[in-house]
């Protein structure tokens, strides 16, 4: 992952690592909406012996035949596939944004030269008419 300087563009950091924080604070929300929907309001959980199928004896195999330990895993794993998106897009912006710097800096260095060539070619003219 960049660091907030280096994605900051040279201007002391505080707009990359504000973008990483606001990505940060929506991956969070987005959990604690999803889990909502789950009947978690995002808040922490307490069990018992009759919430938890391990503690109580139960089998760890839910209605539908699906593990809780598979559906935690999918949801991690879908998540993780969301935040490697959204970083993927991140780092796209970055190489947009150095690609528009380097070719402003070839522009300015293309200028810079002719107008050295101009001054030299100048210069020459003024010694010959002497």
């Amino acid at each position: 992952m960049v660091a907030g300087g280096e994605a900051g563009g040279g201007k002391g950091g505080g707009e990359g690592g504000e973008q990483e924080d606001n990505a940060i604070m929506g991956f969070l929300k987005k959990g604690m909406k999803d889990s909502s929907v789950d009947g978690n309001d995002g808040g922490i959980m307490t069990s018992s012996a009759e919430d938890d199928p391990a503690e109580s004896g139960d089998s760890l195999v839910s209605e539908g035949g699906e593990t809780e330990g598979r559906r935690l895993g999918e949801e991690v794993a879908r998540l993780s596939r969301e935040v490697n998106v959204e970083e993927a897009i991140h780092i796209e912006r970055m190489v947009e944004g150095a690609e528009k710097k380097m070719t402003f800096l070839r522009a300015m260095a293309e200028e810079e030269m002719a107008e050295e060539e101009r001054l030299r070619a100048s210069s020459s003219a003024a010694g010959d008419q002497s």
